[in-house]
């Protein structure tokens, strides 16, 4: 069976507190995987371990086959990570936001536009391109980060509370 995610006996303490206590799960390629908790039961922990922004303290974990330590690199590659808080530049217009971040994946200017246009219009911001992000509704920003989470198309999306902000339609929409 091939698997998008593998975790075995996951770990991690912050001092005396652990967070996270064994986890063990497998999520297949293509597969809608929730990981659902009350606050503090080491979601966002968890996240960050398996987008490699946190080392674990012990068990293993495969993304996309590759060992989040020994070979993180390969799997940023593999990995798109939508934070709990948007990770945008307020100076810049939802249109510019996303060329930028297809220039820097090496898209070609035509190509990243093009993207940036499509999903624009995917997540209902067509009408917003051009204004600046700094006056954007939490909900616009929100969308808009995701967009940006897509937008290279990666083989995995981590979203750590993807409708945070969002109105029930944008919701449903995401």
């Amino acid at each position: 069976m091939s698997y998008a995610i593998e975790v075995t006996s996951l770990r991690k303490s912050f001092g005396d507190h652990e967070v996270v206590k064994g986890i063990d799960l497998h999520v297949k390629k293509g597969e809608l995987f929730a990981l659902l908790g009350p606050n503090g039961a080491g979601k966002t922990t968890t996240i960050h371990m398996l987008s490699t922004l946190l080392a674990p303290d012990g068990g293993t974990v495969l993304i996309a086959g590759y060992d989040i330590v020994k070979n993180a690199q390969a799997v940023r590659k593999k990995i798109s990570l939508t934070g709990q808080f948007a990770a945008l530049d307020e100076g810049l217009t939802g249109l510019q936001n996303l060329i930028l971040i297809g220039r820097l994946f090496d898209y070609s200017a035509r190509e990243a536009r093009t993207k940036a246009s499509e999903l624009l219009d995917t997540f209902g911001l067509s009408d917003a391109m051009d204004r600046m992000v700094e006056n954007y509704s939490g909900g616009m920003r929100r969308r808009l980060d995701i967009a940006a989470s897509v937008l290279t198309q990666p083989e995995l999306i981590f979203l750590d509370e993807p409708t945070t902000g969002l109105d029930p339609q944008s919701r449903q929409q995401v």
